[in-house]
């Protein structure tokens, strides 16, 4: 789910004001208190500690804050100047000072400000994929766990069915999370968590809806109170009552709640369970649901928020395509660079080497996938947070390999293999991008010699 997340020390303008007032306020009743003695004494002194005042109120809110307390400074001197009938205050100089000091700050503060946004925006980014990489590698090992206890019964990971749900989800159902494969997920997930009678209820509103979109082995669907739904939206995190709690009625009609969010947290739902077997209601039995549910919600969000990429070209995966959006983005408000590589292989015979050594090369964060059109392989690479010229050591790389290991050689005679280098920056969205790319061959290409294999 992209949200503007953009990082600003800037606070409310009712704080910012306030502050503003309350300088201005101990500065008149400061001056109050010298007039009879020094009615200039801020401005005559050999420190100007007004200009204190202005740099604080400026570098911290920004240049129409500063601005304001000026024209603020301004208004109460003159009118203690024409109380008192004096003319310290004839001579503008000092205040066009002022208004220079706050240009100046302001330009500071905007500036590393900006700085500031791009290096939070970048650390988001690396965060959410982080965390992405971690319920990847505990949905590959849960689901590594449960095939090697049903090998010869169940011939097939739990990763790889929710891997065709999330393809069907895309595929079929337009991006959308209906009731139809709302239901398949959930009998997934009874099947290998053993849950005997759950609903997944969504939030509308802010609440839960009163009917689950789709519900196994429940009497009644509607939603019923209980504290575990309070307690389960307050905090976004899985409860369940101890077996000791399970004796009284006033518990409520469920036994536990696990949050329905992704892994940026944004919370989409409920699933209440009713009723499960005594020896599978654990905590590692809760936390493998949690994870799986975390799984089907990132599914959910990556084919939601690129539903508009995946209609248009089916053969694109949800993830590269949400990504591809994601890091346009951040390219777009915050000026972090991206990079993307589209190999286009005409040679058949070679492509499954070329295609092998690109997959070997890929970072932690990269991205990868290929598809044939008109006897071509096009290869597209996602290289996040690099820049172009970062990115020309990865083409680098992949070109001493290929000469290396397989004797292929880059030159300019023959068109066996092509490429394009695309930074994230000029570009205005991802399905123009992705249009340009297969609508049509690139023209700017290097090329190889491949060597013959008989």
């Amino acid at each position: 789910m992209i949200r503007d997340i953009r990082y600003s020390q800037k606070v409310s303008w009712i704080k910012s004001l306030g502050d503003i007032s309350v300088f201005l306020i101990l500065i008149a009743a400061f001056w109050i208190i010298m007039m009879p003695k020094a009615p200039t004494f801020l401005i005559k002194n050999t420190f100007p500690w007004l200009e204190i005042f202005v740099l604080a109120i400026t570098l911290r809110y920004g240049l129409a804050s500063g601005l304001i307390f000026i024209f603020g400074i301004f208004g109460i001197t003159m009118l203690f100047t024409h109380h008192y009938n004096l003319h310290a205050f004839q001579n503008g100089s000092l205040f066009v000072g002022y208004l220079v000091s706050v240009i100046l700050c302001a330009e500071f503060k905007t500036y590393w400000s900006r700085k500031d946004s791009i290096l939070v925006e970048r650390n988001n980014y690396l965060s959410r994929q982080f965390e992405k990489l971690v319920y990847q590698f505990s949905m590959l090992q849960l689901s590594h766990d449960r095939l090697e206890q049903s090998l010869i019964s169940k011939p097939v990971s739990l990763r790889q069915a929710l891997q065709e749900l999330s393809q069907l989800l895309s595929q079929k159902e337009g991006g959308e999370l209906t009731s139809s494969i709302a239901s398949r997920y959930l009998q997934l997930l009874a099947y290998y968590c053993n849950m005997e009678r759950a609903g997944l209820y969504l939030l509308q509103h802010g609440q839960l809806a009163e009917t689950p979109i789709a519900s196994f082995g429940l009497e009644d669907v509607n939603l019923q109170k209980s504290p575990l739904i309070d307690a389960c939206l307050e905090n976004e995190n899985t409860v369940y009552f101890s077996v000791t709690s399970l004796k009284f009625d006033q518990y409520g009609a469920y036994i536990a709640a696990v949050p329905f969010k992704n892994s940026e947290g944004h919370l989409m739902g409920v699933l209440l369970i009713q009723e499960m077997p005594f020896l599978s209601f654990s905590d590692e039995t809760l936390e493998q649901l949690s994870l799986l549910l975390s799984y089907v919600a990132d599914s959910y969000s990556d084919v939601h928020e690129s539903h508009a990429i995946i209609e248009r070209y089916p053969f694109c995966p949800s993830s590269f395509a949400f990504e591809l959006i994601q890091l346009i983005y951040c390219a777009k408000k915050f000026d972090i660079e991206s990079t993307l590589f589209v190999f286009h292989i005409q040679s058949k015979k070679y492509s499954s080497v070329i295609l092998n050594e690109i997959q070997q090369q890929k970072r932690g964060l990269d991205l990868m996938f290929s598809h044939e059109k008109n006897d071509v392989i096009i290869c597209c690479v996602l290289l996040p947070l690099t820049s172009i010229n970062l990115s020309n050591l990865y083409l680098d790389r992949i070109r001493n390999l290929l000469s290396e290991r397989h004797n292929i050689r880059f030159h300019e005679d023959d068109n066996y293999i092509t490429y394009n280098q695309i930074g994230l920056l000029k570009v205005q969205d991802g399905l123009t991008l992705l249009g340009e790319i297969f609508g049509e061959l690139v023209e700017e290409n290097l090329s190889v010699d491949l060597p013959s294999l008989s």
